[in-house]
């Protein structure tokens, strides 16, 4: 998300810019999410018996999606999600994930502004811009 962000407001800036989120917060609407967490987790954390049946260790990082994204996407945007969609978007927030960690992401940043060490535009390593 672009623009300023609420952790660095104050004041009546901050106050303008929290009044529509304090609903969302309040203790009743916090009571429905989280009952409706609980539900999906519970719901969810049943598919993992055959773990405890077999023995078979469990992959969390495989599996733990399939118990929070429902989760999220239920309590979120009030969305069940097929065990086909479920899939999918799983698939895309792996993607997401790993370009967003990508070393071209989170690499170096580019030596562009003169200085010590850095060429200048003229190439006779002046430093100067």
């Amino acid at each position: 998300m672009l623009g300023a962000s609420m952790q660095m407001m104050e004041g009546a800036e901050f106050r303008r810019r929290r009044k529509p989120l304090t609903p969302m917060m309040g203790r009743q609407q916090l009571s429905r999410v989280a009952a409706t967490v609980a539900d999906e987790f519970a719901n969810r954390l049943t598919r993992w018996d055959r773990f405890a049946q077999s023995g078979e260790p469990i992959d969390l990082q495989h599996e733990i999606n399939g118990v929070v994204i429902p989760a999220f996407m239920r309590a979120m945007f009030t969305v069940g999600l097929s065990d086909a969609e479920l899939h999918r978007l799983d698939v895309d927030v792996r993607t997401l994930m790993q370009s967003a960690s990508s070393p071209l992401l989170l690499g170096a940043a580019p030596r562009v502004l003169p200085g010590d060490g850095n060429p200048c535009r003229h190439g006779c390593g002046c430093g100067a811009g």
